[in-house]
């Protein structure tokens, strides 16, 4: 994000003159950062979320489903002079297949959650340098790897109107990855090394830019789809020690 001031002369009778000044924005050294966890991962919590699913969605992927697939199945086929049967409604049959991937999509995650029947995760400050992950989870399946990442994201929106367009860049990355290769019970401990947060910068919410810090989990899970997960954090300024 761009600091600066602009001065402008209105000068009648010619081209006003305008001026720009660009300067930083930086905390004094008492001033310390504050890394929490927003959000305390459960698998009670990870079901009523997928609760939320857009049923709406579903609905419209089955009614495609039903309206150009089933009638692509059973339509009335054609002969051709060469004794050979072709089905109408191709094209219903790609927009069914496209109508089931859609719907897996949607419920992919839940399907995913269904599969632990305990999953919990914890974010703590070690301290001034250091976090780390604990993970508790217990699933029938075998859990091939985990990966758990620390992440600062930036994400703006330009434009107006229906003519907006996103932009998106991870302005820190720190990945651990975990083989695990069992199922069961579990935990697991990991811990990052915290980067310069003066350089990266505080958790930041206005109209069109956001700096957004979260942990990203991903469960690579063996004879079913991966779970992944986002753990959202709040890095903000303290005065005193950091916490």
């Amino acid at each position: 994000m761009d600091w600066y001031l602009v001065a402008r002369a209105d000068v009648p009778r010619a081209i006003d003159t305008e001026a720009r000044l660009d300067f930083f924005v930086e905390a004094p050294p008492e001033v310390q950062a504050e890394v929490v966890g927003e959000e305390v991962i459960t698998h009670e919590s990870l079901m009523a979320k997928s609760k939320h699913v857009s049923m709406n969605y579903v609905i419209l992927a089955f009614v495609l489903m039903l309206v150009f697939g089933v009638a692509s199945i059973i339509g009335i086929a054609l002969r051709v002079p060469e004794g050979q049967r072709i089905y109408p409604a191709t094209g219903g049959s790609a927009l069914l297949l496209l109508s089931l991937f859609l719907v897996w999509l949607e419920m992919k995650k839940t399907v995913a959650r269904h599969g632990f029947t305990r999953l919990n995760s914890r974010f703590a400050r070690i301290d001034a340098t250091r976090v780390a992950t604990e993970l508790d989870w217990f699933s029938p399946t075998v859990v091939n790897e985990v990966t758990v990442a620390l992440v600062a994201e930036e994400r703006a929106t330009s434009g107006v109107g229906t003519n907006k367009s996103g932009f998106y860049a991870k302005v820190h990355g720190a990945i651990e990855r975990q083989p695990i290769g069992r199922a069961g019970a579990y935990r697991l401990h990991l811990e990052f090394d915290l980067p310069e947060l003066r350089e990266i910068g505080w958790s930041l919410e206005v109209k069109d830019n956001q700096l957004v810090w979260y942990v990203a989990l991903e469960f690579d899970v063996e004879s079913g789809p991966e779970l992944d997960e986002q753990v959202p954090l709040r890095v903000r300024p303290v005065l005193g020690p950091a916490q």
